[in-house]
């Protein structure tokens, strides 16, 4: 947590679980790269319900896009058959960085169309999925989705 969070928190101008989840901090309190983390978090909930989604980061106002890859078999659709790809396109030397604040369903994306989870756990060709090209250093997540809701 950085110093300026735990300041807001203790003049009470940051909700208190702030200290629990930094997502929950002002945006202007956290890194980019945290901050890019959470809107990630936000758009994966909206994704796991509906596919295809268009979905707006409230922190870092990067756009969100959903797409199914179900139609091609490969190790990572053990954590997700959908790709969540941003407009957020980082330096690929920094872009691993960022993954691992975004946890083993985030990746990004190399030169070569390669997407490449956190620790490089997972890989997968962007060209099997149903997204087009990106530029390298673009960041995306994996997402599970869940059934639907009935009604109540």
């Amino acid at each position: 947590m950085t110093a300026i969070l735990t300041l807001l928190i203790a003049l009470g101008l940051a909700p208190a679980d702030a200290r629990r989840d930094p997502c929950k901090a002002p945006g202007w309190a956290i890194s980019s790269e945290l901050a890019t983390a959470c809107d990630f978090d936000d758009a994966r909930a909206v994704a796991e319900f509906n596919v295809p989604t268009s979905y707006t980061g409230s922190r870092t106002q990067a756009m969100f896009t959903a797409s199914r890859f179900t139609d091609s078999p490969f190790a990572a659709e053990a954590l997700g058959d959908v790709l969540l790809v941003s407009d957020r396109a980082v330096s690929v030397s920094k872009a691993p960085e960022y993954v691992k604040l975004m946890g083993p369903t985030g990746g990004w994306v190399d030169a070569g169309g390669t997407v490449h989870g956190a620790y490089d756990a997972w890989t997968m060709k962007l060209a099997d999925t149903r997204i087009s090209s990106q530029p390298a250093g673009t960041l995306v997540s994996l997402v599970k989705r869940k059934p639907a809701r009935p009604f109540e």
